[in-house]
């Protein structure tokens, strides 16, 4: 073959390859925009089953008119920000600023920025997945992931099963972990590792969601639907092996504050709420608080915080220090000495009001410690430890 054959063959195979490349990329190109339209649907499905929790379209229908390409251009990148990009974060704080910035004052204005950015924040919790504030090996563990447990009128409610995946015939103590977050950030993936925890030592135990501001207006519905996890676990407990007079809950900060308010008001109806299994109770039999906010009204701090939480004139109800009576569950009270964000003495004054009502509690202070230590595999293992005196020997 000549030179120039060899040149003309060569170029040839050159430009061919250079199509399958651009073939190659296009195709690329072409699946991950496939993807990314999946995705945006399966985002907009979420927000529009959730919206009567969340008025996120509700107020995107009343507030902005002309939704034109910019628009929808913006809310896309929010969206999937949340949903794909930063889908294992804590909370929109990432995402919602840059939203609020590129939707600017030509498409809401004044007040009701405010409104529908608290409405894009809802949306942004929706999407958000979170994650583990610690690993546990999951192996021996038997997980169902995304269990509804809650069906209120606004939104369903879902869970996290852990269970040992070896069990024997006698049912098993079921602890319910609740996450913190100021009643406002978190999913119940950030106490998935505690749950895993306890499964790996033989019990079950769940994760929840609850409500969250600022989607609702007082904490009662936060509690209504950790009520409402106890009630699914004793209407389900034949199914999954799960004894239902050991059942306990762990929680830290906000959590830390629905476990004690499950410890002290299983007689309260007023907090029961439409969760549903309402044949069923939703008292549990030993609880666990890491840095416990008690909303004591007869102190100044203690009115103070609930202030600053707009518990309102709700105090009453949702203040664990004002239910104890000598029926409140066992409770174990885990605080940092210098926590600054809920101070040491919430966990004292409920001590001495456990104490002098007759009932059982425990008070672990933590020397030195801040607000956020409980996310370790050794501040799950003070809990279990408490569990276990509690729930066993079984005779």
């Amino acid at each position: 073959m000549s030179i120039r054959s060899r040149l003309r063959a060569a170029s040839f195979c050159f430009g061919i390859a250079l199509i399958t490349a651009a073939v190659i990329v296009l195709s690329f190109g072409a699946c991950f925009a496939d993807e990314q339209t999946d995705q945006l649907a399966e985002a907009m499905e979420i927000i529009e089953t959730t919206d009567p929790y969340t008025h996120f379209i509700t107020l995107e229908d009343e507030l902005i008119a002309d939704q034109d390409a910019e628009y929808l251009a913006a809310r896309e990148v929010y969206l999937l920000g949340n949903y794909v990009t930063n889908r294992l974060d804590q909370n929109p704080r990432q995402t919602l600023p840059a939203f609020m910035q590129a939707i600017g004052e030509k498409f809401v204005e004044g007040a009701d920025k405010g409104r529908f950015s608290d409405a894009a924040w809802n949306v942004g919790m929706m999407l958000l997945e979170d994650h583990p504030s610690f690993d546990v090996p999951l192996e021996g563990l038997d997980i169902r992931k995304g269990i509804v447990f809650a069906e209120n009128p606004e939104l369903e409610m879902e869970l996290d099963l852990f269970l040992p995946a070896e069990r024997g015939e006698s049912p098993i103590p079921c602890i319910v972990c609740i996450h913190g977050g100021g009643w406002r950030v978190h999913r119940r993936a950030w106490f998935n590792g505690h749950a895993a925890y306890f499964a790996s030592k033989g019990y079950a135990a769940v994760s929840i969601d609850y409500r969250m501001f600022p989607a609702i207006e007082t904490p009662i519905p936060c509690v209504e639907d950790c009520k409402a996890a106890v009630r699914w676990i004793r209407a389900n407990a034949d199914k999954y092996g799960i004894d239902p007079n050991r059942i306990g809950a762990v929680g830290g900060s906000a959590g830390a504050h629905l476990t004690a308010m499950l410890a002290v008001s299983s007689d309260v109806r007023e907090l029961e709420g439409q969760g549903g299994n309402a044949d069923y109770s939703s008292a549990i039999q030993a609880g666990v608080g890491y840095a416990t906010p008690v909303f004591n009204a007869t102190t100044e701090s203690g009115r103070a915080a609930a202030q600053r939480w707009n518990f309102g004139d709700n105090l009453k109800l949702v203040s664990p220090y004002a239910n104890v009576d000598e029926n409140s569950a066992p409770l174990l009270l885990i605080h940092g000495t210098n926590d600054s964000t809920v101070p040491f003495e919430n966990s004292v004054e409920m001590h001495a009001k456990y104490q002098s009502v007759g009932a059982d509690s425990e008070l672990m202070p933590l020397e030195g410690k801040g607000h956020v230590f409980y996310t370790t595999e050794e501040a799950a293992s003070w809990a279990f430890d408490f569990f276990q005196s509690r729930f066993e020997p079984v005779e």
